[in-house]
């Protein structure tokens, strides 16, 4: 059993018609900028942990599964300024909890998933030789809580007949200095991280023996996206959907999974109100000892309610785990779909402007980790990132749309100390190359890691 449960822990469950999880390392930069609901089910984290959470049974028939990581570095550019911002030491700190109770194919898991990112120093955005607006300089306000509450039940009704239910409670940050943005490159999250909370339902049942040549898929989703007070223009923003999804899966080998289905959702609330269409194929690639992984080709339409053009687009999701060798591992996530903004409303004149930002963002994410020996292991990380302003506001009334791209590299080195601990080194570069040069900057993280269950 205790074999069985550790497998639940890495399995990512990938729903039909929704975007795949984004899982490579971008959580860890941060660029947590695109929550999608199956993102929102699972935090963002790490590839590979050299520890992985230790599973303990509990007399009552279920386990116990913690991790902790911890994070000590400093920060040249915090703000994601172009003329620079104050540099900060800092502290993260990443728990994440599960109780796992199995019987037989049946599963449910309880978990919590949690990153703490506090600053250490002060700050002040311009002028810089005078008081911030709001008061004292405080640096807090690039910190952030985010907070993970989820539920994920698996029942095997019969050979045939299997239910998934999954249930999350979210309480998420957009870090300052990042964000899709208009009006001549004013940020969406200038002065400090925006708030929101996600709360979803997601509801799937398949049909269709294990091994067999075909497999029936449905599902319906619930999600409801709510800014909180503190940030602009958050009504705005805040947004709930729900619709179905249904799919056709066939097996073309020992392995593989061919598929083809629809997913719809209505989406209300803000000023965006929509439906959302996408005709989708694909393949899955069962875990194996070389390759798994997934890969969704979308035709996605837009039919606002509002007076703004319509979009449609081709967007893809890419998640797919290559082990050449037992002690090597290459991982490739990513995707393109339509992503939120706002306009600078701390500018007086924009204010009461709702006219909603809408952008196209194309994800690309490579990973390598290697182990060199049994207890040292490297990790080779890039990522490139592109967020551009479509629809009405890409020839923009307010000083044009910005088209940026950001790329980002990698390095960490980790020993494992123990069978419970690692610890390790890491540098990063973060460069965004934007639409005017407002919005370029340079960003160097360096630091140390420590890994640990309990």
């Amino acid at each position: 059993m205790d074999a069985e449960i550790g497998k639940s822990l890495s399995v990512s469950t990938t729903f039909i018609g929704t975007p795949m999880q984004k899982s490579i390392y971008l959580k860890r930069l941060p660029l947590h900028l695109y929550r999608s609901i199956a993102a929102s089910l699972l935090l963002y984290g790490p590839l590979v942990q050299a520890v992985e959470p230790r599973v303990y049974q509990l007399g009552d028939g279920g386990a116990i599964a913690p991790h902790l990581s911890i994070e000590i570095g400093t920060d040249s550019n915090v703000l994601r300024r172009n003329d620079g911002s104050d540099s900060s030491s800092y502290v993260r700190l990443e728990p994440s909890f599960d109780y796992i109770v199995q019987q037989r194919n049946n599963r449910l898991t309880l978990g919590y998933e949690g990153d703490y990112y506090l600053y250490g120093e002060d700050y002040c955005i311009e002028p810089r030789d005078v008081d911030c607006p709001n008061g004292s300089p405080q640096f807090d306000k690039a910190s952030y809580q985010d907070h993970i509450f989820s539920a994920n039940g698996f029942l095997e009704i019969s050979r045939q007949l299997r239910a998934t239910l999954v249930l999350s409670q979210s309480l998420l940050n957009q870090p300052a200095g990042t964000g899709l943005s208009v009006n001549d490159g004013a940020l969406q999250s200038l002065t400090e991280p925006d708030s929101y909370t996600n709360s979803n339902v997601r509801a799937e049942l398949s049909y269709g023996a294990p091994q067999a040549r075909g497999e029936l898929r449905f599902g319906v989703t619930h999600l409801n996206k709510k800014y909180g007070e503190e940030t602009r223009n958050f009504e705005a923003l805040s947004e709930q959907s729900i619709g179905p999804s249904a799919a056709i899966l066939y097996r073309v080998g020992n392995r593989t999974q061919l598929l083809a289905g629809l997913s719809t959702s209505d989406v209300t609330g803000g000023n965006s109100e929509r439906a959302i269409t996408r005709q989708f194929i694909g393949v899955e690639i069962d875990a194996s000892a070389i390759t798994s992984g997934a890969f969704q080709l979308k035709n996605v339409r837009e039919n606002f309610a509002g007076n703004q053009t319509d979009l449609e687009y081709v967007g893809w999701d890419v998640e797919l785990s290559w082990k050449p060798r037992r002690y090597s591992t290459v991982t490739v996530g990513g995707g393109r779909e339509t992503s939120r903004g706002l306009f600078n409303l701390d500018d007086p004149a924009l204010a009461t402007f709702t006219t909603p930002d809408l952008g196209l963002t194309t994800d690309i994410e490579v990973d390598w980790v290697h182990f060199w020996k049994e207890r040292f292991s490297t990790e080779l990380g890039f990522q490139w990132q592109q967020n551009k302003v479509i629809g009405e506001q890409a020839a923009g009334a307010l000083g044009g749309g910005a088209s940026d791209v950001i790329t980002t590299v990698r390095i960490e080195g980790n020993y494992n100390l123990r069978r419970w601990l690692d610890v390790g080194a890491f540098v990063v570069s973060d460069t965004r190359d934007g639409g005017s040069d407002e919005r370029d900057y340079n960003r160097t993280l360096v630091g140390l890691t420590a890994n640990g269950t309990f």
